[in-house]
């Protein structure tokens, strides 16, 4: 006769639990090669068009030169924001995020298909969702947003002033050091964070839409120890993300969501975004 063992431990159960969950999730979907979100080209791509976009928002303030920029902290703080509120530079960010908000949906979109072993072309029409990744876009560009780039723009500046006034070489030379350099790293992480946050949403709805019910936390070969490892194999109603388990979860995270089909009916009418 064979023997049953049951752990009692409820951290073991839980462990095994996950286990199981993710083994069952990779064996019901196809042998599709699911990129890294953070590396795909359209995020490389993202970067690189973010980077004179947003020295022109950090040169925005100085147009007219560094002498109007008030020496006292606070006032230059409040100087800044008023600067950057509203003016029209950040026209060019919220058009080009509304661009690539676009295409990574429609590429995690085609990927979600493949997965599902769903014909077609994804485009996304879908006047809902459309809207949704212009309020996002909006979210970031607009000074009264939740989370904005306006605030971390002010920060920086208001740190990078000073400094390059006490500077003992051309204040404009140190700042325009300043602006390139972080121009650069900071297009990089907003396109990492962006282009993966796009190609998820791609994919979330277009598996809620074919009809998947469940959905798996998927480190996908990779992922922040400290962050991301513990949440592989959680998995949740593809209708209700728990708030711990939208990815991405930080800048250069690859981490998915994964579908689970088991019980899953492939639909009379194939959703490509429409």
């Amino acid at each position: 006769m064979q023997t049953v063992i049951t752990p009692t431990d409820p951290a073991l159960t839980l462990a095994l639990t996950r286990m199981r969950n993710a083994l069952d999730g990779l064996l019901s979907t196809r042998a599709v090669t699911m990129p890294l979100p953070s590396k795909m080209p359209l995020a490389v791509e993202l970067g690189d068009k973010l980077e004179p976009v947003l020295k022109d928002i950090y040169w925005h303030p100085l147009r007219n030169g560094i002498n109007e920029a008030p020496e006292d902290d606070d006032d230059l703080r409040a100087w800044l924001h008023r600067q950057l509120s509203g003016a029209a530079v950040w026209a060019a960010l919220l058009a080009l995020l509304i661009r690539y908000y676009r295409r990574t949906v429609n590429y995690g979109g085609e990927i979600a298909l493949d997965v599902l072993g769903l014909s077609g072309t994804f485009s996304l029409t879908n006047a809902e969702y459309l809207a949704q990744l212009d309020e996002r876009a909006t979210m970031l560009t607009s000074a009264n947003g939740d989370i904005n780039l306006i605030d971390q723009t002010v920060s920086d500046l208001s740190v990078a002033i000073p400094t390059a006034r006490n500077s003992d070489d051309d204040t404009l030379a140190v700042l325009g050091g300043y602006i390139a350099g972080r121009a650069l790293t900071r297009g990089v992480g907003i396109a990492t964070y962006e282009a993966p946050w796009g190609f998820n949403r791609g994919l979330g709805m277009t598996y809620r839409e074919n009809k998947i019910k469940q959905l798996m936390y998927d480190l996908n070969g990779a992922g922040c120890p400290e962050i991301c490892a513990p949440l592989h194999g959680r998995t949740f109603p593809a209708d209700n993300v728990p708030d711990g388990l939208f990815v991405p979860q930080h800048p250069n995270c690859d981490c998915i969501h994964r579908p689970l089909t088991d019980n899953w009916t492939r639909p009379d009418e194939i959703w490509r975004g429409e």
